[in-house]
């Protein structure tokens, strides 16, 4: 019995080194290839995130804010309230790897694949086990369950004619610690519920604003609760977004646009999620029919369907919402 106990433990601290083996891998090759580093620095009321209008108005600077840095393209760290949550970026995919505080650290049997960093097809649920050390004297295990909405698009308010567009995701932990060594069995300690909310702008890899709401609970009971919302300077942020739109010019002005049979395919590669909207047209400029499209960002051709029109010549304009469309002639 005591050696197949030794032989458990010994599987455990195997699957936690492989972790962080795969960690320090990552940090060392990405190091070369520097880091990128963005502090949410503005502090505003809780933001309601089912909403598709985000209210981030009433800003004021603090220094308890969100840090987060990025190891080349593979690893990004995100610290904040004492705590640093590691994901890795591994091709189209990105994994949870775990946390780390002054007073534990706990990473999960497995990588979590995760859409935390904004991946619309890695949401979803999982029944989750991590493992690690508390106060480097206990074990410590935490059961539960992880959590990632699918991101909903839509328009931050930051203040009177200030709207910026973007994409929040919702990423939940909802946990239960143990804590036991050789000579203590295994205790409970208060459960925990973490939901964090962050919004991207465009293709960039880093949140521009993070919500956090955490919960503790003990006997089925909250016995405290603590909420904070941040956002990034709104010079940067403005910034951010002008770059993103003059992306996704360019690949609206690069589009290669193709009509045959009814079907309008366009061949781009955006950089954003992004609404098309495509308006048929007369040769004098009268339009008579129009369609709307959600479009992923780097997805496969766009098709739009048309209905059966009369012959002729008809002129389309693509809008992308940003400053200039752009217009193709075709004949039906």
């Amino acid at each position: 019995m005591e050696f197949n106990l030794k032989i458990i433990k010994f599987q455990a601290m195997k699957k936690r080194f492989y972790i962080i083996a795969i960690i320090l891998c990552i940090v060392s090759m990405t190091t070369a290839y520097g880091t990128v580093d963005r502090r949410l620095s503005m502090e505003t009321e809780i933001v309601d995130v089912k909403s598709s209008r985000w209210n981030f108005e009433g800003l004021s600077e603090t220094d308890a804010c969100p840090f987060y840095r990025m190891y080349g393209d593979s690893l990004i760290a995100e610290l904040w309230n004492g705590g640093r949550q590691w994901y890795a970026v591994r091709g189209d995919s990105v994994f949870y790897l775990g946390e780390e505080t002054r007073c534990h650290k706990s990473l999960p049997q497995n990588p979590i694949p995760t859409g935390a960093l904004g991946n619309m097809w890695l949401t979803g649920r999982d029944t989750t086990r991590t493992d690690g050390h508390y106060f480097h004297t206990y074990s410590l295990s935490q059961d539960g369950i992880y959590e990632c909405t699918r991101p909903i698009k839509g328009e931050m308010i930051i203040g009177d004619d200030l709207i910026v567009s973007a994409v929040a995701v919702t990423e939940s932990r909802k946990y239960t610690s143990y804590i036991w060594t050789d000579s203590l069995h295994s205790t409970a300690l208060i459960s925990k519920e973490i939901h964090r909310t962050r919004w991207f702008i465009g293709d960039d890899p880093l949140p521009v604003a993070m919500q956090a709401i955490i919960k503790e609970i003990s006997h089925g009971k909250e016995i405290s609760s603590e909420s904070k919302t941040f956002l990034m300077p709104v010079d940067d942020l403005l910034s951010m977004e002008e770059t993103q739109i003059e992306k996704l010019q360019q690949a609206l002005d690069n589009a290669e646009i193709s009509y045959n049979n009814g079907i309008i395919k366009i061949m781009a590669d955006f950089p954003q999620s992004v609404r098309l909207q495509l308006y048929l047209s007369n040769i004098q400029g009268s339009v008579f029919y129009q369609d709307v499209l959600d479009v992923i960002p780097h997805s496969e051709d766009v098709i739009f369907r048309l209905p059966s029109f009369p012959p002729g010549a008809y002129l389309l304009t693509i809008y992308a919402g940003t400053p200039a469309d752009k217009k193709f002639l075709i004949n039906i």
